[in-house]
């Protein structure tokens, strides 16, 4: 029983929504550069879609298994090395919010210039929400408005915009499951609501489920930019 409520439970509401994007904005054999990579889920979401899959990354234990599976992937320091190489996409999942704006602005500049012309840049951020900052490296969630007035206008009255500009070709808001509020005892210590909160959380996944994801929500965008100049 505990098997099936935790299959019921593991949902990956990006993957089918950042495999299209791939697929609809890229051609087969395209290079492919996922910062921050991690443990390379979606190294292994772009190889099988038929991409040139490249990482970079800090941590030395994912970039080892990484490289273990067949990947060329680098540590920041490798990839300082390496200045001409040039990608026709960059993935940028659940890293934007991690950074403070002064931070991400040098960051985001650092990687854009590898792009190749009318390179793409997928960004996958959460929205804010009461479980945001259960991640303690967590900074800041960015909207989209907050990328296209950096990135994309030219008449907005803002501090700074980049040099770079993009333009949104596309964007996305898959839904997630229901779920309770962080305000529950059984939530950090056991306690009577304990079970009561897993079950609750259990419904709301199956619901999601049967819904084809339909029922739930929308805590996270998806956007697909494209280099102009």
């Amino acid at each position: 029983m505990r098997k099936l409520m935790a299959t019921i439970r593991h949902v990956d509401c990006e993957q089918k929504t950042l495999t299209k994007f791939l697929q609809r904005y890229l051609t087969p054999g395209s290079r492919v550069l996922d910062v921050g990579c991690g443990y390379g889920r979606n190294l292994e979401l772009g190889k099988s879609a038929g991409m040139q899959m490249y990482g970079v990354d800090r941590n030395p234990q994912s970039i080892s298994e990484n490289r273990r599976k067949g990947f060329v992937v680098y540590n920041a320091d490798e990839f300082e090395k390496i200045p001409d190489e040039q990608y026709d996409c960059l993935i940028m999942s659940h890293i934007v919010e991690h950074f403070a704006p002064d931070d991400l602005i040098l960051f985001l500049e650092k990687y854009i210039k590898r792009l190749k012309p009318h390179g793409m840049l997928l960004i996958a951020t959460p929205f804010y929400s009461s479980y945001f900052f259960n991640d303690l490296d967590h900074m800041k969630p960015y909207q989209p408005h907050s990328f296209m007035q950096f990135f994309c206008a030219t008449d907005q009255q803002i501090f700074y915009q980049s040099p770079f500009r993009l333009e949104l070709v596309d964007i996305r808001f898959p839904r997630a499951p229901l779920r309770l509020g962080e305000a529950y005892r059984g939530k950090y210590i056991r306690s009577w609501d304990r079970y009561l909160i897993f079950l609750t959380e259990t419904f709301f996944a199956g619901i999601y489920r049967l819904s084809c994801g339909q029922i739930g929500r929308k805590d996270r965008w998806l956007g697909m930019f494209r280099l102009v100049s």
